[in-house]
């Protein structure tokens, strides 16, 4: 008998290779199709996730330049694809960020609005500046943009030279010319977060007012990476034809290494231009003194008084250096009162007048006072017509950034046989401290005179600072009346005597109807009369 074989399992396992190859394939075509597009996917969300961290990267900057405090930033440079059980990711996506080179920014034909010798003698201002620059390094997202910054603006750089605003330009607002310069050397790569530090370097809320010169009017010219289309678009709201001050038609783009684009503004205009330099990273070069200056060249001072005299260091940004030494040509009469500048640049000397009327000249000078901006000269009149007396003051200033009278009283006064006249004063300007005072009229009602001989004066609560004659001179105030800046007030009093002696027993009441007129001189060099009726 003939035995034949079995072929019944061979479907079986036909089908079950079939059903094996059938669900490689799908695998094979889920891994080839649908992972690469949900991976690109993931890619493209992250990268709009950082333009929106870089937005705030530049914000940060601009912060930094606007308030002298230092401003994080955090971006996530990477991403991380969902996990995956039957298929296989690529190796997880990073990015890097640094700085990047640009070039010189460069401001012509600027003279100064007002007495600044340093910017009236530098014909041309040039600052180095850099960049930053973020590129992706994804698997699948291979037309990602690579995300720039400079001078205020964020932007999207395509490889086929089309750019995207992100952030536009704060450069010319009106009148307003703001440039921040970037310093330092950074750069990241990484599949994680990292967080940027922009630290003020040259940093101040002051600027100098500058307009256009016989030769030109004022011309910016700043490295880009941008194209002119894309400049052009950015400027379009500050154009002379919509009303704002830059000459769109003057203004012209130079391609080159870098390329270079130039802001031509409006003629015959005053703009207020604020410089600053923000550090990232390492590498952070510091500003040195650049020049001296002071509001009041020149003064009057009475014979024998003691008077402050101010000055002010800067950097080539126009912002006030810190530590910096300044000599006097004269340190027994022109006495340095501190070693170095303060934080606002700040320094002082106390002069003292001779007792006869004369001229004076005193010299203030930084560096090597080689050049005319390295020094201040002070002219001095010792006179009896001094400019520090009641001539000429304004009585009761009232505008903003003026020390104003606000309140005053009757209040009894620390002596058996004194009264007190108590008034407030308001400063709403920076921190100042009265330095001497005269009184130059006292009224009594009743009588059209006063029979009060002197008076004490000082801070309430504090020690006496000086003995003011009833018209008579202008008196040093040891110590001086400290008055906080920014709308603080500080209450002064005036307690009167009779005799020409304080703490005698004849008795002085000040009463309502009566008033006292009073000139301070601040540490500034100004003075104001105050009318103060309690």
């Amino acid at each position: 008998m003939r035995l034949w074989g079995d072929k019944r399992g061979q479907a079986i396992q036909i089908g079950a290779v079939l059903l094996f190859a059938t669900l490689i394939i799908a695998l094979s075509l889920y891994q080839a199709t649908v992972v690469p597009q949900n991976n690109k996917e993931v890619e493209f969300n992250h990268n709009l996730q950082v333009q929106d961290q870089l937005v705030d990267m530049r914000n940060a900057i601009i912060r930094t330049a606007g308030t002298g405090t230092e401003q994080p930033a955090s971006v996530t440079l990477g991403t991380q694809y969902a996990e995956r059980v039957f298929s296989v990711n690529p190796g997880r996506p990073g990015g890097t960020l640094e700085t990047v080179s640009l070039g010189t920014i460069s401001i012509e034909n600027a003279a100064t609005v007002g007495d600044n010798p340093y910017w009236e003698t530098v014909a041309s201002h040039e600052f180095e500046t850099k960049g930053l620059q973020y590129r992706p390094n994804y698997n699948e997202y291979r037309n990602a943009p690579t995300t720039s910054y400079e001078h205020s603006i964020l932007f999207n750089q395509f490889e086929d030279s089309s750019n995207r605003v992100l952030a536009d330009q704060s450069i010319v607002n009106g009148r307003q010319i703001t440039l921040i310069t970037l310093d330092g050397k950074y750069q990241e790569s990484t599949t994680g977060s990292v967080t940027l530090n922009a630290r003020p370097v040259s940093v101040s809320a002051e600027t100098v007012a500058i307009t256009n010169t016989s030769t030109g009017p004022v011309r910016i010219t700043l490295p880009t990476r941008m194209s002119e289309e894309q400049w052009l678009e950015t400027l379009e709201d500050q154009s002379v034809a919509d009303g704002g001050f830059v000459d769109l038609d003057e203004t012209t783009y130079t391609p080159g290494s870098p390329n270079t684009i130039t802001l031509v503004l409006k003629g015959d205009e005053t703009y207020n231009l604020r410089l600053a330099k923000v550090g990232v990273g390492t590498q952070v070069e510091s500003e040195r003194a650049t020049y001296i200056t002071t509001d009041k060249p020149n003064q009057t001072v009475t014979p024998g008084a003691s008077e402050r005299f101010t000055v002010t260091v800067k950097d080539r940004y126009n912002n006030p250096v810190s530590g910096v030494v300044v000599n006097s040509s004269n340190e027994t009469k022109f006495v340095p009162i501190s070693n170095t500048t303060d934080q606002n640049g700040k320094f002082e000397f106390r002069y003292t007048a001779p007792t006869s009327e004369q001229s004076d000249t005193v010299v203030a000078s930084i560096l090597g006072n080689s050049t005319n901006y390295e020094r201040v000269d002070f002219t001095i009149e010792v006179s009896e017509e001094s400019g520090n007396g009641d001539e000429g003051n304004e009585i009761n200033p009232a505008e903003v950034g003026d020390i104003r009278l606000t309140n005053s009283s009757i209040a009894g006064g620390s002596g058996k046989n004194g009264q007190t006249v108590s008034f407030v004063l308001e400063n709403t300007g920076d921190q100042a401290n009265i330095t001497s005072a005269r009184i130059s009229f006292y009224y009594e009602a009743g009588t059209g005179s006063g029979s009060a001989d002197n008076a004490v004066i000082r801070e309430t609560g504090t020690s006496n600072s000086a003995t003011l004659d009833i018209g008579g001179e202008f008196k040093t105030l040891n110590p001086e009346i400290t008055l906080p800046g920014s709308g603080a007030t500080t209450t002064v009093d005036l307690e009167f005597w009779k005799n020409a002696k304080q703490g005698t027993n004849d008795d002085f009441q000040v009463k309502s109807g009566d008033f006292v007129v009073i000139t301070v001189t601040f540490d500034s060099g100004e003075s104001a009369t105050y009318f103060i009726a309690p």
